[in-house]
């Protein structure tokens, strides 16, 4: 028992270890920040795009180019504690996707698959010889039976033939052909009047309930609360830091004009350290840009799960699913017995 109990002392320490482990691995994962950084550059018709994202004094390390110049390339690399995890995959893949070579087989092998190609085939002939005698049976009884005679029918024999069915029908006037036409033309008015007054109504009725659906305080709600988390969620994982120089101009002299004022209501928003030059004599395009930035999980897990379980932006979400703004109603009804209790 001694020897028993001391054992699970070992086991038990080796497991709160681990878990401690794992903890500490978890706090790092969600306080330590991921760093990132981009750098654009577009000169003519070459355009590079480079990024890194980093971890833990690059223990995790992201790496993607892509340079679009006569042709596209693009290059990935990702590197944990220095081991690069991309170059392995893609070897084993390699490794295994290699075609393997099948023996030659001659000799007897070759000798028994023509015998049982030959027995196949002629399987196949006297298949198809006995469907032939088949159908050609069933023509002649058919041509043996005689033609039924329908009321209103007489039947007429030919000279040193068969016996032919003549049909006898009375034509309608032109009265009888002419209300039928006009009945059949009443009928399809009526049918699309009917069908265009069924989709007015169903349209109407739609239009009211999402009116009613937009203007209640179930959607304000969720709107509230998307943007109060939704605003400093993206103050946070936007860059820090952007540096560089934007050079545009466009064929007409006051479209570079327009988007120059356009672009002026966000100047507030805009780091000093980049620049917007406008070029009013030619079209024109140009960056060197530098982003860099950083991203703590914790706060944005935080504020993501404080926007999804909200209720309302739970119904929001529904009706955005189905399109239907009918599909929050149960919610509401739930939150509204709730209350009740």
């Amino acid at each position: 028992m001694a020897i028993m109990l001391h054992v699970l002392g070992i086991i038990g320490k080796i497991l709160l270890i681990l878990l401690c482990i794992l903890l500490a691995l978890l706090l790092l994962l969600l306080l330590v920040p991921f760093r990132y950084r981009a750098d654009i550059r577009k000169h003519g018709d070459t355009v590079g795009v480079h990024a890194k994202v980093s971890w833990l004094f690059r223990a995790i390390w992201f790496r993607f180019d892509f340079v679009h110049e006569e042709k596209n390339t693009r290059t990935t690399d990702l590197r944990i504690f220095g081991i690069p995890v991309l170059k392995l995959i893609s070897g084993r893949k390699s490794g295994k996707s290699r075609p393997k070579s099948h023996p030659r087989r001659d000799g007897a092998d070759g000798r028994k698959k023509t015998e049982t190609d030959k027995v196949s085939a002629r399987e196949e002939t006297g298949k198809k010889a006995r469907t032939e005698e088949e159908a050609e049976r069933r023509m002649r009884e058919g041509a043996k039976k005689k033609p039924t005679v329908r009321p209103g029918e007489r039947t007429e024999k030919a000279q040193g033939g068969p016996e032919v069915r003549v049909f006898h029908r009375k034509q309608p006037g032109l009265l009888e052909r002419l209300s039928a036409n006009i009945m059949a033309f009443t009928g399809r008015v009526k049918r699309t009047v009917k069908k265009f007054f069924s989709n007015l109504a169903e349209a109407c009725g739609k239009i009211k309930k999402w009116n009613a659906y937009l203007h209640s305080e179930q959607f304000r709600d969720a709107l509230r609360v998307i943007k109060e988390q939704g605003i400093p969620l993206l103050r946070h994982v936007l860059p820090r830091k952007a540096e560089g120089t934007v050079e545009f101009g466009m064929e007409d002299p006051a479209d570079t004009g327009e988007i120059l004022g356009a672009a002026a209501m966000f100047f507030a928003l805009i780091p000093e350290e980049l620049h917007i030059i406008p070029d009013f004599t030619q079209k024109k395009l140009e960056a060197d840009v530098t982003l860099r930035g950083h991203i703590i999980l914790f706060p944005v897990l935080i504020r993501v799960l404080r926007i999804l379980l909200n209720k309302n932006v739970k119904a929001l979400i529904r009706v955005i699913r189905k399109k239907n703004p009918d599909a929050a109603a149960g919610h509401k009804t739930s939150g509204q017995d709730h209350k009740q209790k």
